[in-house]
């Protein structure tokens, strides 16, 4: 999962384009997966890189294959949340 997360945030960082490759090592982590690297982003800081990350991914292969095992609607309510944390962090700092 740590590959994962370092590539999600080069893509973020535009240090990388998205690609396929990282669209592979992203599209095979589990719900739970998801969800850890998202409280670990959100512990580090870095939440909005990997948020951007994510989205520039999404933009350039669709939202349905970042998770393609992972159900829709389990999946936009992830999102939401991601967001919404975001948002409440950054009205706080």
């Amino acid at each position: 999962m740590e590959s994962s997360l370092f590539q999600l945030l080069r893509i973020g960082l535009e240090i990388e384009s998205p690609s396929e490759d990282a669209l592979k090592r992203l599209g095979v982590l589990s719900f739970d997966q998801w969800k850890k690297l998202r409280e670990s982003v959100e512990r580090q800081g870095i939440a909005a890189i990997a948020l951007d990350g994510l989205n520039s991914l999404v933009l350039n292969f669709g939202k349905d294959s970042i998770s393609p095992s992972i159900a829709s609607e389990k999946w936009k309510v992830f999102m939401i949340q991601w967001m919404g944390n975001l948002l409440m962090m950054e009205q706080t700092n």
